[in-house]
C-alpha cells in the first residue's frame, strides 16, 4: 500500500478498533480510549494486529507488549506511523 496520511491511517486504526471492541463498551473511540476501555483481551489484539496489517499492508512485529503496551489508540497510532 501507497504511504497513506495521517488522518487515513487514524481512521483505518479507528475502523479495526470498532470491528474488534468489546459489545461492552458503548462510548465513541477517542484519541484518549484505552485498549483496556474497549474490553480487548491477548486474542482480540491478536486478531486487531492481523486485521491492521491486512488494511495497512504493514508487518507489526510479533513482539509481545508492543502493541499491548500501547495504551491509548493515540499511543496505537503513533506506534503504527513509527512502522510505516
Amino acid at each position: 500500500m501507497a504511504r497513506i496520511d495521517s488522518v487515513q491511517l487514524r481512521e483505518t486504526v479507528l475502523k479495526v478498533l470498532e470491528n474488534n471492541r468489546s459489545s461492552k463498551f458503548s462510548g465513541e473511540i477517542s484519541d484518549a480510549t484505552t485498549l483496556g476501555e474497549l474490553g480487548l483481551d491477548s486474542l482480540d489484539l491478536v486478531d486487531m494486529q492481523m486485521e491492521l496489517e491486512n488494511e495497512l499492508a504493514i508487518e507489526i512485529p510479533d513482539d509481545p507488549g508492543k502493541v499491548s503496551g500501547t495504551t491509548t489508540v493515540k499511543e496505537l497510532i503513533s506506534y503504527i506511523e513509527g512502522l510505516m
